[in-house]
């Protein structure tokens, strides 16, 4: 338990919301359709089982839209 409180947290208090990594949105054609969240491993492999979920659902959806890729990369 001491060595997680050791590492470096990707969370960050935005009140009413906490922004952290496992949760993405769901972009097909542009257009976002919705929004998937993952908890329960480390913040990556949240977001890796998140895109893999988005991927096996809507295999055509993006995470991002065009020009906005980096908007919110490493917060």
């Amino acid at each position: 338990m001491a060595a997680q409180a050791r590492e470096k947290s990707n969370a960050y208090a935005t009140f009413p919301f906490i922004a952290a990594r496992g949760g993405l949105p769901i972009i097909v054609d542009g257009d976002l359709i919705g929004a998937i969240g993952v908890s329960g491993v480390k913040s990556f492999e949240d977001e890796q089982i998140a895109l893999a979920a988005i991927k096996a659902v809507f295999p055509q959806a993006a995470t991002a839209r065009a020009g906005e890729e980096n908007d919110a990369h490493d917060f």
